[in-house]
Order: structure tokens, then sequence, then C-alpha cells
């Protein structure tokens, strides 16, 4: 069973557009997957991902991970680029509760802490153990 909560990210300036620009070139790198027409299989899955790793440095593995598995399990092919959202595993983040005057709780992704705002979704997820969180 999969439930949902919403939290929202409270970063600040700099934060934001960090965050803004590995979404940028998640959509650069999948815009380059679907115009280069590169088939994922078993023998060129490894090829293909040191290919990314080479021109998308700033990207997390899991998520050069995560294009090419949406590429890949497609049963037709995709007339235009996939909407790439960041998707980060349970191996990736953590969230971390404090109770300081300022925020409730952080987590923690890509070697950033983020501060969380909702205090309803945060206590939903205080005792739980969230897996993936998806931007």
């Amino acid at each position: 069973m999969i439930k949902t909560y919403h939290c929202q990210l409270a970063p600040n300036k700099i934060k934001h557009t960090n965050l803004l620009n590995i979404f940028n070139e998640l959509q650069e790198a999948s815009k380059y997957f679907f115009e280069s027409k590169l088939i994922v299989s078993k023998d060129t899955y490894n090829d293909i991902f040191k290919h990314l790793r080479i021109k998308y440095p700033n990207l997390n593995s899991k998520l050069l991970q995560y294009l090419m598995r949406e590429y890949k399990t497609r049963k037709k092919k995709p007339k235009s680029p996939i909407n790439m959202s960041i998707i980060i595993d349970s191996q990736s983040f953590n969230i971390q509760h404090y109770n300081n005057k300022h925020f409730k709780a952080y987590i923690r992704f890509f070697r950033v802490n983020y501060p969380l705002k909702g205090i309803y979704g945060i206590n939903k997820i205080k005792d739980k153990l969230c897996k993936q969180i998806m931007i």
C-alpha cells in the first residue's frame, strides 16, 4: 500500500537555484536521450550510463538510472522528450526532526539540507518509513 504525503520545501535562494539547476539539467538530459535515439538494452546499458555520466557530471547517478529506466520501460517509443521529475529513493536522503523555532524537520539530499514546511505532513511522516521523494 502506498500513501502520499505532501510537504513544502522552504529553501533559501541559493538552495532553490541549486534545485532548479538540477531539474533543468535533468530535463536537458531527457531531451538529449530522446534526440540521440539511444536504445537501452542489457548490452548497451553500461556504455550509455558512462556516456551520460561524462556528459552530465552534476546529476546524481540515481537520477540518470531513473532516466534510463523511464525510457527503457515505455511500451511505445515516446514522441517527445519525457518530462522528468526529481525522484529520490530511500538510499539517497534522510529526514531529520528538530524542535527549533524555525523549522521542525529537514530533508537531506544531494549533500544539502532543505527545511520542510507543513506541520500536518511533517507529523504524518514522523513515525513512518518514507521510501521515496518526488519533486
